[in-house]
């Protein structure tokens, strides 16, 4: 028996668990460094369609703002990341935020303020006045169906893992069926 194998299977304790059940820990956003810059994204408040304007002259007449990055004024990306193709994701370029004037779901990142303090960020971003021209946009996941991506069964070399069993025959040979779909939100474990 190696020495590793008396810790899979027994419990542990945590070092950080009771400073963390009572709100004593100290998390990565509670460190303070000096001159540190703080940011806060301003969202589109749309679903789709594009920028016509960004109006960021009140916000940055804020004192304590150092910059408002927007699709207009924002730091070249790289060039290679817009040929880039995920193995089974649909095909097309990545999402790049504060890329150009497009917007393409709701609540997308389209300009991002820094500043000296995370409270003088956030109400500068609430100065931010955007102009849009909205398109239609579908929000129903059920007539949008018929248009979902497949990925395909082989692609960059990889083929599916072979099928095990018939699932859907067993199901409908079960003496009991129970069927149902659920929809919910995201849900991310990081705030």
């Amino acid at each position: 028996m190696l020495a590793n194998d008396l810790h899979v299977g027994s419990p542990r304790n945590r070092i950080d668990g009771p400073a963390k059940v009572t709100g004593q820990a100290t998390y990565a956003a509670e460190f303070s460094t000096p001159d540190l810059m703080h940011g806060y994204v301003v969202s589109s408040s749309i679903a789709k369609g594009k920028i016509t304007d960004i109006d960021t002259t009140a916000a940055e007449a804020v004192a304590g703002v150092m910059k408002i990055f927007t699709y207009q004024n924002r730091p070249r990306t790289a060039w290679f990341s817009s040929s880039y193709e995920d193995q089974v994701g649909p095909p097309g370029k990545p999402f790049r935020p504060l890329y150009d004037e497009a917007v393409v779901y709701s609540g997308q990142p389209i300009a991002l303020v820094v500043a000296s303090s995370f409270d003088i960020a956030r109400h500068a971003a609430s100065l931010v006045v955007v102009t849009y021209d909205a398109e239609p946009h579908q929000t129903n996941l059920e007539d949008a169906r018929h248009e979902s991506y497949e990925p395909p069964s082989k692609r960059f070399g990889m083929a599916p893992p072979s099928p095990r069993g018939d699932a859907l025959k067993a199901f409908a040979e079960s003496d009991l069926r129970i069927s149902q779909e659920y929809s919910i939100a995201a849900e991310y474990h990081n705030p």
